[in-house]
């Protein structure tokens, strides 16, 4: 999917929880990203997605998942060019993020992909199961403690459905979930958005900025559960957070507004 496909599906989702008077077109566009024609007047809405910040040994959590998701691509698709077998793989990848600090803290990079792909389509030709029914394997392994796959992978589960039109390989996901403030590219994201409403060259009755945690992608999801809000300045009329996925946003409290 495209990120501007990705951003409009944020940004419906996100207003079909507003009152009815925020009904209205949606339109593609650059500087804000879209613009909502609404009975009341043209409000300019930008988008921004948050993620988890780099921590203190140096792990991106959102160029950790990218590099996951490059890895099971490919991985898919040489699978698909050796085998017939529709199986569904799931992977679980490690990461350190979070965690004290490290020496090697383990981070997945092009050099791990390069590594991987091929013991882990060699590992899953060697271990596909009977129609209908499905594996799991863990490292290390529960019953006997030796480490059957890479470093870098946690565990696979294999399932064999004759449902699907070819294999498909996804990840699983899992591990620290940060507090949203401390843990996120919050403050930072503001700011950047707050230097680009000069550039907009229409004028809009409203201007919005909608900052999207999206729990649908690990490195986008955060604890939301003793979050005291700050006052914030801004050029925004409005400023969201929206919770992709769990139909849920606050709106934030606005000390100044300037432009």
């Amino acid at each position: 999917m495209k990120q501007k496909e990705l951003e409009r599906i944020h940004i419906e989702d996100f207003l079909k929880l507003l009152p009815v008077e925020y009904s209205g077109k949606l339109i593609d566009f650059e500087e804000p990203d879209f613009i909502l024609e609404t009975k009341s007047g043209l409000i300019g809405i930008e988008h921004t997605q948050l993620f988890k910040k780099e921590d203190h040994n140096g792990i991106i959590p959102k160029r950790h998942e990218s590099e996951a998701s490059k890895i099971l691509m490919q991985a898919q698709e040489k699978f698909n060019s050796l085998s017939d077998e529709r199986v569904h793989v799931e992977i679980y990848f490690n990461s350190d993020y979070g965690r004290k600090v490290l020496e090697e803290p383990l981070q997945l990079t092009a050099r791990e992909r390069k590594l991987l792909v091929d013991p882990l389509v060699d590992f899953v030709l060697k271990n596909i199961p009977s129609k209908g029914s499905f594996q799991g394997f863990e490292s290390p392994d529960w019953k006997t403690g030796e480490y059957i796959l890479p470093k870098e992978i946690g565990d696979i589960v294999i399932s064999n459905r004759e449902t699907l039109p070819k294999s498909i390989w996804t990840q699983s996901n899992g591990g620290m979930v940060p507090e949203f403030l401390r843990g996120s590219s919050f403050f930072e994201s503001l700011n950047k958005k707050n230097g680009r409403v000069s550039n907009y060259k229409r004028a809009y009755d409203q201007i919005w900025l909608v900052m999207v945690a999206d729990r649908n992608e690990f490195a986008s999801y955060f604890d939301f559960s003793d979050v005291i809000w700050p006052q914030i300045e801004t050029p925004f009329g409005k400023v969201f957070i929206y919770r992709a996925g769990e139909n849920a946003f606050h709106e934030l409290p606005i000390t100044s507004s300037h432009e």
